[in-house]
């Protein structure tokens, strides 16, 4: 899985009786649907995500003829988001959902880190994935038997000052103990670990842990 999908497709319909249930849609904060009336066989809208973590907030504007209001949502299993591909609520009248979109993008800087963007970039170009997943208790088992088949194919050794580079990094699941391996500038290598903590234990503004399972897309950015 390479990309997001963009933009992706989300039906939204009633997942009860269809007796007039009407809802309003935000993304990121914006409306992109003012009063959408639900049936059983629902609506399809298009919608464009940014890059990242996406917000779509969900607000019942009334109950229709029988409580509550029974709003649900599907997303083709072909396109990215966090979770599951069918979500269902019900709310009161006033009442909001919030669903998560997209992924939570870590960045590797090439203007900090230069060598462990540029393994990045070429780990990728060749087929390693951009979508991984967090796995922090399997980590240093991860990373002992990519190290271990990297040096048994042959692989040039570290020299001082070097560490060995892994791609994906040895956190994520997809490392599989058998990622991309390229000697790398120690403090490089180290900047770019820490960087990569750093965001998965306290994601974006408000900080968030981003817990075991979940998937993140590595970006390389300037």
């Amino acid at each position: 899985m390479g990309s997001i999908a963009n933009p992706i497709r989300i039906r939204f319909f009633d997942e009860g009786v269809e007796d007039g249930d009407l809802i309003k849609v935000e993304l990121n904060g914006k409306v992109i649907q003012a009063a959408l009336l639900l049936s059983n066989e629902g609506t399809d809208v298009n919608v464009t995500l940014e890059p990242g973590f996406n917000l779509l907030k969900i607000t019942a504007l009334n109950e229709g003829s029988i409580q509550p209001n029974t709003a649900a949502l599907s997303i083709d299993p072909s396109q990215i988001l966090t979770g599951g591909n069918v979500f269902q609520g019900s709310s009161s009248a006033g009442g909001s959902t919030f669903f998560s979109l997209g992924f939570p993008q870590i960045t590797i800087s090439s203007s900090q880190y230069p060598e462990s963007a540029a393994h990045a970039l070429d780990a990728q170009a060749k087929g390693f994935p951009r979508i991984v997943t967090i796995d922090r208790p399997n980590n240093e088992k991860r990373r002992r038997a990519s190290l271990r088949r990297y040096r048994q194919s042959g692989g040039t050794p570290a020299r001082p000052g070097q560490d060995l580079d892994e791609y994906p990094p040895a956190v994520f699941l997809e490392n599989g103990g058998a990622a991309s391996v390229r000697p790398v500038t120690l403090g490089d290598n180290r900047g770019t670990g820490t960087r990569i903590g750093n965001q998965i234990n306290n994601y974006g503004s408000t900080n968030i842990k981003l817990n075991d399972g979940y998937k993140v897309e590595l970006v390389v950015i300037p």
